[in-house]
């Protein structure tokens, strides 16, 4: 059970840290939460409090220190702000030769509603269910699907209309 449970932790331990990194764009904040998170799951489990899925109760406590994160600090704000600034601008017609696809994709779905950026990363990168998404976030189902869509179809527009014309 021990050893189950340690393999367990370490794919979760790795998937946090990805979905941490994403919300925050910050590897530090992002070791911090994947700290954070692990050692409440791991004295959860030595207490022997844990039960049922620790992939959704990992990536739910994750989500809620991400924002946390992101909402006391004021120096996140501002670079987040200064991100999405440099952003609106940065990108012309001649850079889209200089940059492949994947990284015009990224900073797509950096450009999305912070829901749906959250979403459709654990959609399409972490491969988690509709069900399992919508316990993440405390959210229907339906709202999760309707999310993920919203967002591809966003992402496909803009990458056309980059591909086509290299306007975003």
């Amino acid at each position: 059970m021990d050893k189950e449970f340690t393999i367990s932790f370490e794919v979760l331990r790795n998937k946090v840290f990805r979905f941490a990194c994403r919300m925050l764009h910050n590897d530090e904040d992002a070791r911090d939460i994947t700290q954070d998170m692990s050692e409440k799951i791991w004295n959860m489990h030595q207490e022997a409090r844990l039960s049922g899925k620790i992939e959704a109760l990992g990536m739910t406590m994750t989500k809620n220190l991400c924002l946390d994160k992101l909402k006391h600090e004021k120096q996140k704000q501002y670079k987040l702000q200064a991100l999405r600034d440099s952003q609106e601008t940065a990108f012309q017609p001649a850079d889209y030769d200089r940059k492949n696809t994947h990284q015009v994709i990224r900073e797509l779905i950096d450009k999305l509603p912070e829901k749906q950026r959250m979403v459709i990363h654990l959609r399409d990168v972490e491969s988690f269910s509709f069900e399992e998404i919508a316990e993440i976030m405390a959210m229907d189902v339906s709202a999760v699907r309707m999310n993920v869509s919203r967002a591809r179809k966003t992402v496909k527009e803009n990458l056309v209309k980059t591909m086509n014309y290299g306007l975003q």
